[in-house]
C-alpha cells in the first residue's frame, strides 16, 4: 500500500485548515468522482500506517503549484499480530485500523521536473538543447564551468572526457571542491551536475578523447556539438582533423589567453571546415589578442609541466561566452564558420607584464564580446 496519494483539484477548498475528523468532508468536493472514491478507498487501508501524505496540485494548467499534507497516528504500531519468535518475514501482516489520524500539518513540495525547473527562463533557448547531445572534451576550470552553464540552461545529454584527476591547484577556478580531490574530474563533475539536476544524462570517461575516437567512435557519430577546452595541441588537432574530413558534428574550440583578460571560440557548423591554420605548429593561436613573455605560460618546478595563468572571475566571463556560443549553435543561428572573442579590461594587460595587442575598445567600455567570421589564411590580424 501507497504512503502518498496524488490529488488534482477542480476547485479551492476553505482557506481555513481541517481538522482531523473533518479532512475527508473538506476535500471531497473540490475533485472528481472517480478521485473521491479511490482516496476514500485509500484513506482506509493505509490507516495503519504511522506516517501519510496527501499531494494537492491546485486547480488550473499543468504545472500549478502543489502542496502536501502530513496525516500522522500517534500510536505506535500495534496492529501487528504477536511476535513469538519468527522471522520479521513470518510475522503477520500490518491490519488496517480504519481509525482517522491523530493530526495534520502541511508543507510545500518541491517537483523535480524539468518543465518546472527551467520555467524562468522564457528566451525558448532551451529548444535547441533538449534533443542535443554534447560531448565536452577537458572539463578543467574552462570546460568544466561551461559543461555547468549549458545543463542549467536546458542541455539534457552530455558526455564528460578528461583523463585528468582534481588537484588543490585547481580547486581555486574548478567548480568542483575540496570533497573531490584525487577524483577524476570527468566522473565527480557527473556526480555533481546529476546531483544538482537529476533530470539530465550524463556519461563520462577519465580517459583521452583520441582513444575514444579510436575504440567507441559511435560516441562522436552520434553528437551534435563537441567543446573542446583543453588547451592541449594534440587533442585539438585530431579533432580539427576529423573535423575536415567532414564529420557531421560542430566543433566549437574555446581557451583562454593567459590572465583571463582575453578568451575566445571558434566555432565550425556541420560540414569538412579545418581550423589548423589558424594555429602554429605548436598550437598557438596566431590571432592572439595579448603578448606576454615567454608566451605566458608558467612552468612548474620538477615536473616538466606547466599552467595558464589567470583567475576565477576571469574565466567565468570566458565560460559564459563559450556557453553562449554553444546554445546559438544548437538552437541553429550559426550556419558558417564563427570566431567570438570576450574581452574584460584588456588594457590591463601592462599591470601582469604582457601588452594588449587587440582592437581598442570604445571609451567607457569594460568588457565587450566580438563575434564575425574566421581570418582569412594568407592574412595576420595583428
Amino acid at each position: 500500500m501507497a504512503a502518498g496519494f496524488y490529488i488534482k483539484l477542480e476547485s479551492y477548498p476553505d482557506i481555513k485548515f481541517p481538522t482531523p475528523k473533518g479532512l475527508i468532508a473538506w476535500l471531497l468536493p473540490h475533485i472528481s468522482e472517480d478521485d473521491a472514491q479511490k482516496v476514500l478507498d485509500w484513506f482506509d487501508k493505509s490507516s495503519s500506517m504511522v506516517a501519510r501524505w496527501i499531494i494537492l496540485e491546485l486547480p488550473g494548467h499543468n504545472g500549478a503549484p502543489v502542496y502536501t499534507l502530513n496525516l500522522y497516528a500517534r500510536r505506535h504500531n500495534t496492529d501487528r499480530g504477536p511476535k513469538l519468535g519468527l522471522r520479521a518475514s513470518r510475522r503477520k501482516p500490518v491490519r488496517a485500523s480504519g481509525e482517522l489520524p491523530e493530526y495534520i500539518r502541511s508543507s510545500g513540495l518541491n517537483v523535480i521536473d524539468r518543465a518546472d525547473i527551467h520555467s524562468r527562463d522564457l528566451s525558448n533557448e532551451i529548444q535547441g538543447l533538449e534533443t542535443a547531445h554534447v560531448i565536452f572534451v577537458g572539463v578543467g576550470s574552462l570546460g568544466g564551468a561551461v559543461a555547468s552553464q549549458l545543463v542549467r540552461a536546458g542541455l539534457k545529454q552530455l558526455t564528460l572526457i578528461d583523463p585528468d584527476n582534481l588537484e588543490s591547484a585547481n580547486l581555486g577556478r574548478h567548480i568542483l571542491g575540496a570533497d573531490d580531490l584525487g577524483k577524476p574530474k570527468a566522473q565527480a563533475l557527473q556526480y555533481r551536475l546529476i546531483r544538482d539536476l537529476p533530470t539530465i544524462d550524463v556519461a563520462a570517461f577519465n580517459i583521452y578523447a583520441q582513444f575514444i575516437m579510436e575504440l567507441k567512435p559511435e560516441i562522436f557519430e552520434k553528437a551534435d556539438l563537441i567543446i573542446v577546452t583543453t588547451a592541449d595541441w594534440e587533442s585539438e588537432a585530431a579533432l580539427w582533423t576529423k573535423k575536415a574530413e567532414g564529420a557531421t558534428w560542430g566543433l566549437l574550440q574555446g581557451w583562454s589567453e593567459p590572465h583571463t583578460l582575453v578568451g575566445h571560440a571558434l566555432i565550425a557548423p556541420q560540414g569538412a571546415h579545418d581550423g589548423r591554420y589558424l594555429f602554429s605548429d605548436k598550437g598557438d593561436f596566431i590571432h592572439r589578442y595579448t603578448n606576454w613573455p615567454r608566451g605566458g605560460v608558467i612552468p612548474l618546478p620538477a615536473c616538466g609541466e606547466s599552467f595558464i595563468p589567470g583567475g576565477s572571475a576571469g574565466m567565468t566571463n570566458v565560460a559564459a561566452m563559450v556557453a553562449q556560443a554553444a546554445i546559438r549553435f544548437l538552437n541553429g543561428h550559426q550556419h558558417s564558420p564563427t570566431w567570438v572573442t570576450s574581452l574584460y579590461r584588456p588594457q590591463d594587460a601592462v599591470l601582469s607584464g604582457g601588452k594588449y595587442l587587440g582592437p581598442e575598445l570604445p571609451e567607457g567600455t569594460i568588457q565587450s564580446v566580438l563575434e564575425r567570421g574566421w581570418p582569412e589564411s594568407e592574412k595576420i590580424n595583428i
